[in-house]
């Protein structure tokens, strides 16, 4: 995982940074704190281009050790890049290569660990044994204190989230998990076909997405039931995207996406779809196009 192309990943990438909540990472970074680590290990699932870890890093307590995993080989080799632009902006500096790290300054001392994995390999069944400990991937939890990923768990099946959550528990690290879409989708000016859409892309949302069937839009109730099922206690917090006409390349790539999403689980709709889509694209066009599209931050610490 994660799938999803640089520039997309790139372009989303404000507006998440916008939306997170602060009282779901701030709740994170207290419990992280209590620990009295002399340092922080973290696992970073999906990372993309690294966004989770520029907005996590300077926000979290003491000297981090970030293991950040995707199965895009193409993505972690450009992570020292996207990092190094942004530790410029920050009185950073960035030494070392894709195959491991250090970013320092500001405040900011963490060593980075680029890892692919195919993380659909997760849903295997059972806990490590200490033989085990070298074989990749249950040996990426051993020694983290912090696991988190954005954007990902509605991608998940459950027996995938139910075996991240057995991990988590195996080695009481604390789960911060952000931006897991919700199933809200709203679009001003209001199109009479908004609704038939939205049903649609939510039932899209629950097809296999490289993890068998995805949970969805039902994937932040889950992981809040299974975390306090495993002795966590939870808390989560809205973090919807609210897009102006300002943002119009990621509404045109949304609704681009929407429209695909729709018409592949329901083919018949393929005409009326377009047409929805001509008319939402000429809003956006024409600067009157605003969305939102509901997600949510979770973090779970053990009791």
């Amino acid at each position: 995982m994660s799938g999803f192309s640089e520039n997309w990943l790139t372009l989303r990438e404000p507006a998440d940074r916008a939306v997170r909540s602060a009282t779901v990472t701030e709740c994170a970074r207290a419990q992280l704190a209590e620990r009295g680590l002399a340092s922080l290990c973290v696992l970073d699932l999906a990372t993309g281009t690294g966004a989770n870890l520029r907005y996590l890093a300077p926000l979290l307590p003491m000297p981090q050790r970030w293991r950040v995993v995707d199965r895009d080989v193409g993505l972690l080799a450009a992570l020292p890049e996207h990092m190094a632009a942004w530790a410029l902006g920050r009185g950073c500096r960035v030494s070392g290569d894709s195959g491991g790290f250090t970013v320092q300054g500001s405040g900011t001392e963490c060593v980075v660990e680029p890892r692919a994995v195919d993380l659909s390999k997760l849903m295997r069944r059972g806990l490590p044994k200490p033989t085990e400990a070298a074989q990749p991937p249950e040996a990426l939890f051993a020694g983290r204190a912090l696991v988190t990923a954005s954007a990902l768990l509605d991608l998940v099946s459950e027996r995938w989230l139910r075996a991240l959550v057995d991990r988590c528990r195996a080695t009481r690290a604390v789960g911060l998990f952000a931006l897991t879409y919700d199933g809200r989708l709203s679009c001003e000016p209001v199109d009479a076909d908004d609704e038939l859409v939205r049903e649609r892309v939510n039932r899209h949302q629950k097809t296999a997405k490289g993890f068998g069937r995805a949970l969805g839009p039902d994937a932040t109730a889950c992981a809040e039931r299974w975390f306090r099922d495993a002795g966590y206690d939870v808390r989560s917090e809205p973090s919807d995207w609210m897009l102006t006409p300002a943002q119009r390349a990621l509404q045109e790539q949304l609704i681009v996406g929407w429209a695909t999403a729709a018409a592949e689980v329901d083919p018949h709709e393929t005409e009326r779809v377009s047409a929805w889509k001509e008319r939402r694209l000429e809003h956006v066009a024409a600067g009157r196009s605003y969305a939102t599209i509901g997600h949510r931050d979770l973090v779970a610490w053990p009791k």
